[in-house]
């Protein structure tokens, strides 16, 4: 599935202001009309993927996630890459997921990978990790999210991967079945499955 959104001209991507703007409209759209793939015009690649990652929490059960009555904030960590970061910080700010306040941290080390809810990493981070280490991380309850095909026969569990113009979602569900995540069946219609080291296409 996909959605053009049409270009603002007038709106600057450099004002904080505006961008949250943009951001948001993504938000909305991802959310009510379940859209996983963008034709995006006027907009950066990593606004897009801000989105994606910032609306995954609710096609996703975490049943770990469930059972930590004492949790108190549900976390994702960025590795390698600062702007969506940053996008994130502005999505999130006074917003909550799964009643838990949400927090982004900015990782600039493989080494300083630990346990969180949603760990993003940069396409060009994922040779950092190795298969252990994403092995160890889906154990404990933390969604793996890459950009590129290879992060998912690493073990990655999601790869927001680009495709011309457009950003599809690819879900590993092999490894995810392993550690008991599940998705929704409105972003398993329209995301990609990797099965077997290779792309299952709709």
């Amino acid at each position: 599935m996909a959605f053009l959104i049409k270009r603002h001209s007038h709106i600057s991507n450099s004002s904080k202001k505006y961008t949250a703007i943009i951001l948001t409209s993504l938000v909305y759209l991802f959310t009510i009309l379940a859209i996983t793939v963008f034709v995006y015009a006027g907009f950066k690649p990593d606004q897009i993927k801000a989105a994606y990652i910032y609306n995954l929490p609710n096609f996703v059960h975490w049943p770990k996630l469930n059972r930590e009555a004492k949790k108190k904030a549900f976390v994702i960590n960025v590795l390698g890459n600062h702007l969506i970061a940053h996008y994130l910080k502005i999505l999130t700010k006074g917003e909550d997921i799964k009643g838990l306040p949400i927090k982004v941290n900015l990782i600039e080390s493989a080494s300083k990978v630990s346990e969180c809810d949603i760990l993003f990493v940069d396409k060009s981070f994922e040779a950092q990790l190795d298969i252990k280490q994403l092995q160890n991380l889906a154990q404990k309850g933390t969604l793996t999210v890459g950009e590129s095909v290879n992060f998912l026969s690493k073990g990655g569990m999601i790869g927001l991967v680009p495709e011309g113009k457009r950003i599809v979602i690819v879900i590993n569900t092999l490894v995810a079945d392993q550690v008991k995540i599940t998705f929704s069946s409105k972003l398993m219609r329209v995301a990609r499955i990797f099965k077997d080291n290779s792309l299952v296409e709709k």
